[in-house]
């Protein structure tokens, strides 16, 4: 009933908070009665009420959805400056300030100062409250007390091993020890009234300037300072400020279910013993002053976005495991067994995940596993529990074992030779090398990639693929008494289909009659059974083809006729289909003949012979035609055979003009402009053969005109 009461009374808070992201929510001026945005120090009673303490507004308490404000002139608040806050199992709550120290209970309030009791300094740095009752109190510069509610006890730099009397942060270990961290000298440990201080000195710690300490469940012990993150196990340092995207690491708590939660200068960190997680863009780049533990939830002070939360949710995830209980040495040829234990908040089965720290983890399974690791070293295997919903704990403490004997196992093998490429169907083979330190024999077994494997062999193994792909082949060596090396780096094979040709095009669509020198399009297609790009050439029926193009081509036929239009297809690696079905085109219409006119001079002198050159291409049934050379006067398109120019030079046209029993054509594929001599001209046909390329040449009568000027062989 107790759990289910507080789970009720913070369901009554999310009414009033603003969710502003995945997990995490927020209580500001604007969205609650928060007295400020500037949380100072946050504490959760056994009720799972909110004591807030804030920067200069005193202290809030948020009971169920209604809040409650306490200051210097409603209560016996020693001073609205609040600078830590606690709560013992009994109900009383602890507030330092800058005043002294004042308790709130269901009595009243009480405050101590340096003038009505013992206490050393009237600013009150932290708080710690143990089990039994007794409070820690960290001053500004008066060391560290305890108050077990009738005696005070001092401990400063005179009386005590105490680094330093500038108290920042105080925290009690399960087993006891207190950790007290100082502004200016480190951390100091009381345990079992002995003290022991670390340093910049004698340890990895990043700054002697203490801002935060948190203790783990298994007894590790966590230290912020503005230049990194520390962590204190099994006796010895370890530097994780790499877990941090800040170094200024402000406050630190380790919650029930494992997870390492750091506020920084810029934002929040979770950390689940393994791999972190980022809070940065999340709660807005907030500087979180202070961190509390919650039924279900971790809540964050800060300086000006007011108190922070974020909330597992209804299933709350496993407890965090025990450390691996198990041996602490092993061989490498044989099994070691490693056990643990946890618990879920609901009482659902849980399943286990360890890691080896060998780069395996084992299966989610029992608490209880084993595994044999292949190669000498020292490892720290941690282990997290998932209930029966995939809610998973952090990752426990490490358990160490060091491997030191026993059967080595082979080397890893090369990686594998073998082609780069092969088809579906085609045997492949690959060779690997290897050998074993103790001299044993050794076999192999290669992975194909596919999802298949060889069968422990010979360094030479074939396989065949049945589908396509790139495919990454290892291989791995195993001696004869069983160990195994790691596997060898990839090599990659891709796998293509044989090519296969595109399929028969379907018949051209397209027109089925038409006219002479007039241009129809016609349209076929096919596929490719390997997807490849197509490309087609038309039979045009005609003795000639479109040249390999794609589905669509036009043609202009240049005689009468039927022609059988047919369509072949190509794929991009030359592979020919079938032709397709014949489309037969009827074409029609008056034949003219068609000279393609070559190239000539563009200006003739006296004494000069004119040469034309020209093809006849016509559709007149095998008709010769008579061809001439043609003169056509500036402005105009009459074609002139015996023309007569005037007095002086000037340019005109000359052309080839075909004669047929059907008229005269002309077909000027480009106009030559020529200066022609004044004087009259006699032009004579030839006969041409359909077809033929021919040259034609005319004398100019010399006796015919006069002199237009000097022959300018420049």
């Amino acid at each position: 009933m107790k759990r289910l009461s507080i789970m009720v009374l913070l369901a009554l808070i999310v009414l009033v908070a603003f969710a502003f992201a995945d997990g995490f929510s927020s209580f500001t001026t604007t969205n609650s009665g928060i007295a400020s945005n500037e949380v100072s120090a946050v504490a959760v009673d056994y009720l799972g009420q909110l004591f807030i303490g804030t920067k200069d507004s005193g202290l809030s308490m948020l009971q169920g959805s209604e809040w409650t404000h306490f200051t210097t002139d409603n209560s016996g608040l020693a001073s609205d400056r609040i600078k830590a806050v606690a709560c013992d199992s009994s109900g009383r709550v602890f507030i330092g300030t800058d005043s002294g120290l004042s308790i709130m209970s269901s009595s009243g309030w009480q405050t101590f100062t340096t003038d009505n009791s013992d206490l050393t300094d009237n600013w009150v740095e932290s708080l710690a409250v143990v089990p039994d009752g007794v409070v820690w109190v960290g001053t500004h510069s008066g060391g560290l007390c305890s108050y077990d509610g009738t005696t005070w006890e001092h401990f400063n730099t005179s009386n005590s091993g105490l680094a330093s009397n500038r108290i920042a942060s105080v925290t009690v270990g399960k087993d006891g020890a207190v950790w007290v961290g100082t502004s200016d000298a480190g951390v100091s440990v009381m345990s079992d009234d002995t003290w022991t201080t670390y340093n910049t000195g004698n340890s990895l710690l990043m700054s002697d300037n203490i801002n935060s300490i948190g203790v783990c469940p298994s007894g590790a012990v966590w230290v912020g300072t503005p230049n990194g993150l520390c962590v204190f196990r099994n006796g010895e340092w370890e530097n994780g400020t790499s877990l941090v995207f800040d170094a200024d690491v402000r406050a630190i708590v380790v919650d029930e279910f494992g997870y390492r939660w750091f506020g920084l200068r810029t934002g929040i960190v979770q950390f689940d013993g393994a791999g972190a997680i980022d809070y940065d863009y999340e709660v807005s780049n907030a500087c979180i002053t202070s961190v509390a533990l919650g039924a279900s939830r971790v809540y964050f002070g800060s300086r000006a976005h007011g108190l922070l939360w974020f909330d597992y949710g209804a299933n709350l995830p496993p407890l965090m495991p025990q450390t691996p209980a198990g041996p602490d040495t092993g061989s490498t040829d044989a099994a070691m067994e490693f056990w643990t234990v946890t618990s879920d908040p609901e009482g659902g089965s849980v399943s286990y995940q360890f890691d080896w720290d060998d780069g395996s983890d084992s299966p989610w399974g029992p608490a209880t596993q084993s595994h044999t690791y292949a190669s000498l070293g020292t490892y720290r295997i941690i282990v997290r529990a998932k209930d029966s919903s995939g809610k998973m704990s952090a990752y426990s403490e490490g358990h160490t074992v060091r491997v030191a004997t026993g059967n080595r196992p082979p080397q890893s093998p090369t990686t594998p030779r073998g082609p780069e490429s092969a088809l579906v169907g085609e045997s492949v083979e690959f060779s690997t090398s290897s050998y074993d330190p103790d001299g044993d024999e050794i076999e192999f077994l290669f992975d194909w990639g596919d999802g298949n494997q060889s069968d422990w062999g010979q360094p030479v193994q074939t396989w065949v693929y049945e589908k396509v792909g790139t495919f990454s082949v290892r291989a791995k060596a195993r001696d004869d008494k069983g160990r195994e090396s790691q596997w060898s780096f990839p090599a990659s094979i891709t796998i293509e289909r044989p090519n296969s040709p595109p399929s028969r095009p379907q018949q051209p669509s397209g027109p089925s009659s038409g006219l002479v020198n007039t241009t129809y399009t016609f349209t076929t297609s096919a596929t490719d059974p390997d997807g490849d790009q197509v490309l087609f050439l038309f039979d045009w029926g005609d003795g000639s083809d479109s040249g390999w193009g794609p589905p669509s081509a036009s043609h202009a036929y240049k005689r009468t006729g039927a022609f059988d239009i047919c369509a072949l297809a190509k794929d991009v690696h030359g592979a020919q289909s079938n032709w397709s079905k014949y489309h037969t085109i009827e074409i029609t219409g008056t034949p003219k003949p068609i000279i393609e006119l070559g190239s000539v001079r563009e200006t003739y002198y006296f004494g000069d012979t004119i040469k034309l050159y020209g093809t006849l291409i016509n559709d007149l049934d095998e008709m010769t035609v008579d061809v001439y050379i043609a003169f056509l006067l500036p402005g105009s398109d009459t074609l002139l055979y015996y023309p007569n120019f005037g007095a002086d030079p000037f340019p005109i046209r000359m052309t080839l003009a075909a004669h047929s029993e059907f008229g005269p054509y002309c077909f000027l594929q480009f106009p030559i402009a020529s200066q022609i001599p004044r004087g009259s001209y006699y032009v004579y046909g030839a006969l041409v053969e359909p077809g033929t390329q021919f040259e034609f040449v005319s004398e100019i009568d010399v006796l015919k005109f006069e002199y237009a000027g000097e022959r300018q062989d420049s």
